[in-house]
């Protein structure tokens, strides 16, 4: 009996067992394992009562890698993995026909996880409705309990269900698409090869759908509302979220930009530029990096701020968009004597700087600046 026989629930199997030269090793000439593929995880058991570490299939039988020596040659499955496997197998093979039966799609790679099954599309972009139009085919397929006509060829099995084209796939299949039970896409994804879909089939499904009704009833609880009215209030909540953070935002803008104004009242002027130089005490280093990119907004300011604090301090250079002067070139030429960490562009730069240098640094910075507005 092969793996791709058509008795694909039993649960046991007696074998002829082998040893081999190999430390906890075996042949066997018949297995209802599963061998690791391309396509899905290694599915074992127990053999001889001992846990199965690893099993391969080769070319006339099947080499088993055991935790000890078992006591007799009697093969038991994981039956609570092996069926949500063959339910997401199966349903694998309904999505793909679905995609392929309706839109054209064709199904370039899949993969059986323990917890969900994956399927990569041929396709750029997916939309909402031709999902739901893919999902009530598969339901109705699987409300259909169609028989599973399967073909055992040399790497797998073809699968042929009613009369939708064959389907080649790996390892045991269900005999009836109604033992699928619910199925449930829950994600899909632009990936290198097209577009990936993960979905929920059986056993695993049930869980998801009890999973979201107990989700559902809870909010709608804390909602204080009933069922039907989750989405729209949820809605609402939403909406005014938007509200309040678009108020939160324009409330912050006018904020920053009075600091703005307050710092630019306080401006020297030194060579038709005005200077704003200054050391921060009562702000944190993005409120003052806020008002400083509005001051840049403005014609003709330098603005030069150090926020000093234990073992190392903040400073901040900021130019108007309206002038030349490289700020980067002063900051890369005192970088390496003061040991400054972080950098920016010609306009801006910001850092860290040991606190005993930071009034030499922004006093460096200023004389620098005046030499180049000199020549």
């Amino acid at each position: 009996m092969d793996k791709l026989d058509y008795k694909p629930y039993r649960k046991e199997l007696t074998v002829d067992l082998n040893k081999t030269s190999e430390e906890n090793t075996y042949l066997l000439n018949d297995t209802i394992f599963l061998e690791k593929t391309p396509y899905y995880d290694q599915q074992a058991g127990t053999l001889g009562g001992l846990p199965v570490e690893k099993i391969v299939k080769l070319d006339k039988n099947y080499q088993v890698t055991l935790q000890g020596q078992p006591k007799d040659a009697k093969q038991e499955i994981d039956w609570s993995k092996r069926l949500p496997f063959m339910q997401l197998s199966l349903a694998r093979v309904l999505y793909s026909l679905a995609f392929n039966h309706l839109l054209n799609i064709p199904t370039l790679d899949y993969y059986i996880y323990q917890d969900h099954a994956s399927l990569t599309l041929d396709a750029q972009d997916l939309g909402f409705r031709a999902l739901d139009q893919v999902e009530d085919l598969v339901s109705y397929t699987v409300l259909a309990n169609l028989r599973v006509k399967q073909t055992k060829i040399d790497n797998g099995v073809l699968v042929r269900i009613g009369d939708y084209p064959l389907q080649k796939s790996m390892g045991p299949h269900l005999v009836r698409t109604g033992e699928v039970g619910e199925t449930r896409i829950f994600n899909y994804k632009k990936s290198a090869q097209g577009i990936e879909v993960q979905f929920v089939a059986g056993q695993l499904a049930h869980q998801e759908y009890k999973k979201l009704a107990k989700d559902m009833k809870a909010l709608s609880q804390l909602l204080n509302c009933s069922l039907d009215q989750v989405y729209t209030k949820t809605k609402d909540l939403v909406l005014k979220k938007e509200q309040y953070r678009s108020q939160a935002k324009k409330l912050q803008s006018r904020k920053n930009n009075d600091l703005a104004e307050k710092l630019m009242a306080a401006a020297s002027d030194i060579h038709g530029i005005k200077l704003i130089y200054k050391t921060i005490t009562d702000l944190t280093f993005n409120e003052l990096k806020e008002a400083s990119a509005y001051i840049m907004d403005q014609d003709d300011y330098l603005q030069i701020y150090g926020l000093p604090s234990v073992g190392n301090s903040q400073f901040l250079i900021c130019l108007s968009k309206n002038r030349n002067e490289d700020l980067k070139e002063i900051y890369d030429r005192l970088k390496d004597a003061y040991k400054l960490e972080g950098g920016g562009n010609y306009l801006r730069v910001q850092g860290n700087v040991a606190t005993k240098y930071l009034p030499e640094v922004l006093e460096k910075f200023l004389i620098r600046f005046q030499a180049k507005i000199d020549h």
